[in-house]
């Protein structure tokens, strides 16, 4: 203890004889926080990621291209973002599908047998993602909707 206090007691004295020699003040260095950003993505639009046919060799290849596909996302720095593909009004369906792609290639394919089926994306550093089959982060680019038709909306009218 004694020695923690004569240490101390030098420390003080050295700086001290330091100040009366230059009268400068010992500079003191200031980092500021660290900051965080989020690297936000631009809203999912029909120009960012675009509809297309479901191509050949994906499970949607040969299914009608007449579901509706709506993207939802937030209009600043969305975070997540839903795309819903809902079977053509007037039809009945046995299968709605919507894939999500990297140019020609599958990235995830969602699909259900009720009217509609929905999928939530995720903006990872500025990217618009989806986890794939494997558990893994992945961009896509494109997006396809199909449904399987059983029957089409025909309707009949009376004209006087």
């Amino acid at each position: 203890m004694i020695y923690h206090n004569i240490s101390l007691l030098l420390i003080v004295a050295i700086v001290a004889v330091f100040y009366e020699v230059t009268k400068a003040c010992v500079p003191v260095i200031t980092v500021p926080p660290p900051t965080t950003t989020t690297v936000c993505c631009t809203p999912i639009t029909i120009a960012s990621h675009p509809r297309v046919a479901a191509p050949a060799g994906t499970p949607a290849a040969n299914l009608d291209e007449c579901a509706m596909l709506r993207r939802s996302s937030g209009a600043v720095c969305p975070v997540t973002g839903t795309l819903t593909c809902t079977r053509a009004t007037g039809t009945t369906t046995s299968e709605v599908m919507l894939q999500l792609l990297n140019g020609n290639v599958l990235v995830r394919n969602f699909q259900g047998t009720g009217s509609s089926i929905s999928a939530t994306v995720n903006c990872v550093n500025g990217v618009w993602t989806t986890t794939n089959s494997a558990g893994v982060v992945t961009p896509f680019t494109q997006i396809s909707c199909s449904q399987l038709t059983t029957s089409g909306g025909d309707t009949i009218e009376t004209v006087p």
